[in-house]
């Protein structure tokens, strides 16, 4: 099972097994990322409110991630 009380921690004296409680940690946290997570993807047709403005400040924050 995919869960963080299943990390055995008993010992964290030696770099080694630090590094694998962080790269347990890592696997699940990105297996209930990809699980729990869907897409989105926003248009202009999103939405019965979705008006200009709207548009303009999704064009202005899709050209800031460039």
């Amino acid at each position: 099972m995919f869960t963080l009380g299943n990390i055995n921690i008993v010992d964290i004296s030696s770099k080694g097994s630090s590094e694998n409680i962080v790269q347990e940690y890592a696997r699940i946290s990105n297996y209930t990322l990809y699980k729990f997570s869907k897409n989105v993807n926003i248009t202009k047709y999103s939405k019965a409110w979705w008006n200009n403005e709207c548009s303009i400040k999704l064009n202005t924050y899709c050209l800031s991630k460039f």
